[in-house]
């Protein structure tokens, strides 16, 4: 999964989301941003990189406009832009902690 939002706060909200969604385990992103302290310290536009097989999951920045949610099925097929916010649209859930 591939996450693509304006700052570091959304991307994390919506990685967790979708992960609780479709019952993968969350895993906190590591911080791939050099000069940043922490995920909370990144500025801009995020890209975050998710593999449940793998366990991989990290923050980089991202230069490009688009935003949303990127689903590879197995070795083949890439699907999205799928809305950040598409299983918490009301942003109702609590802020995920972006301390590391």
């Amino acid at each position: 999964m591939g996450v693509v939002a304006s700052d570091s706060r959304l991307g994390v909200r919506a990685l967790r989301d979708w992960c609780q969604a479709l019952d993968l385990p969350y895993l906190p992103p590591e911080n791939r941003v050099p000069g940043a302290a922490s995920i909370a310290a990144v500025q801009g536009a995020v890209y975050l990189k998710y593999n449940s097989t793998t366990q991989l999951c990290y923050i980089s920045l991202y230069q490009g406009r688009d935003r949303g949610v990127l689903l590879q099925l197995g070795q083949g097929e890439l699907l999205g832009h799928f809305p950040l916010g598409l299983f918490d649209e009301a942003m109702s859930n609590p802020e995920p902690s972006l301390a590391q």
